[in-house]
């Protein structure tokens, strides 16, 4: 084999693969416009299905929150106060499913959005995956999830879950869970599947 040939082979075996993300990419198009969550949404929390809004469960996100560089300083009181209302964290070793009220209390969206997919309340982990805000830690997650979990499973329509995986491995391109779904979609968008 002459080293013409040879180029010509590695040039191809680089170029299908790059070929094959473009075609994915441009099939699949932007995300789709979705109108935001209804913050009045009733989620469902905990075995005994109490209700909270995702107003609620988001208020943490506001611009008035703790968060917030225009908020008061909690007075010592105030701080002693709730350190006594709230038992000591206890991290787990491991949380598959975690207490939903557990997730709620902590304002754990993507834990929660997770409980209510498994529940089978596709909307409500939608809404929930929606509402984590840019820049948040679990932003990244969020958007996997909603690629893979939401449009590559549960609604079966992978090509709409390319731009938020793609999302996703932006924002964490060390994060190897990324990577994973966003093969998965890939192929799911080209009508293969490996579940």
């Amino acid at each position: 084999m002459s080293s013409r040939t040879l180029a010509w082979i590695v040039l191809l075996a680089l170029a299908l693969p790059v070929a094959l993300v473009a075609v994915i990419n441009v099939t699949a198009g932007p995300a789709p416009e979705l109108e935001p969550p209804d913050p009045d949404m009733e989620i469902t929390v905990g075995a005994e299905g109490r209700v909270v809004t995702l107003a609620e469960l988001t208020e943490r996100f506001v611009e008035d929150s703790a968060l917030s560089p225009d908020a008061e300083e909690p007075s010592d009181a105030t701080q002693r106060a709730e350190e006594e209302e709230s038992p000591p964290a206890l991290t787990p070793i491991l949380t598959v499913w975690p207490d939903p009220e557990r997730a709620a209390r902590e304002g754990d969206l993507v834990q929660l959005g997770r409980y209510a997919l498994r529940e089978g309340r596709v909307e409500e982990a939608l809404a929930l995956w929606r509402s984590v805000p840019r820049g948040h830690e679990d932003w990244a997650r969020a958007q996997r999830f909603i690629g893979y979990e939401i449009y590559g499973k549960a609604l079966d329509e992978p090509r709409k879950g390319v731009a938020y995986v793609n999302r996703a491995l932006a924002a964490q391109p060390f994060e190897g869970n990324s990577w994973q779904d966003l093969g998965r979609v890939y192929a799911q968008s080209l009508g293969l599947s490996f579940d």
